[in-house]
């Protein structure tokens, strides 16, 4: 039987990898670090719709995952924002390794979706107030 996933992990994929496209940036993204990407440039490399992958590599960026390079295009490379977050995208990586249909399940499950959208209309809601 496969471990059960950390509160703090199941957390990290709840708030974070809104679908499996989401954990396959992070996870390319993460393994090619020292590289930059664009939307399309990553969207070219994963088979995904470019739009899809700009949104994606914004919603990691605004989780302090990515750092964010403006030149004649908006690039990304993977670079968290502490250590302790890059302990955490690690720590779910190795979860993912051991665990990876309970992950996929996880983020497909309609309870997380009902997670994900309370959680949306506090921000939107702390957002409209500031």
């Amino acid at each position: 039987m496969r471990p059960e996933i950390p509160a703090h992990v199941q957390a990290f994929v709840l708030r974070h990898l809104r679908s499996v496209a989401h954990l396959e940036i992070l996870l390319w993204m993460r393994e090619h670090r020292g590289r930059w990407w664009n939307a399309d440039s990553l969207a070219s490399a994963l088979g995904v719709a470019a739009p899809l992958s700009e949104k994606i590599l914004e919603e990691l960026c605004s989780a302090n995952m990515l750092a964010v390079q403006v030149s004649s295009s908006i690039s990304y490379q993977f670079s968290p924002a502490t250590p302790a977050l890059e302990a955490l995208v690690t720590e779910f990586v190795e979860v993912l390794r051991q665990s990876r249909v309970r992950v996929y399940g996880l983020i497909a499950s309609p309870s997380a979706h009902s997670v994900r959208d309370f959680a949306d209309a506090f921000r939107f809601r702390d957002k409209d107030r500031g």
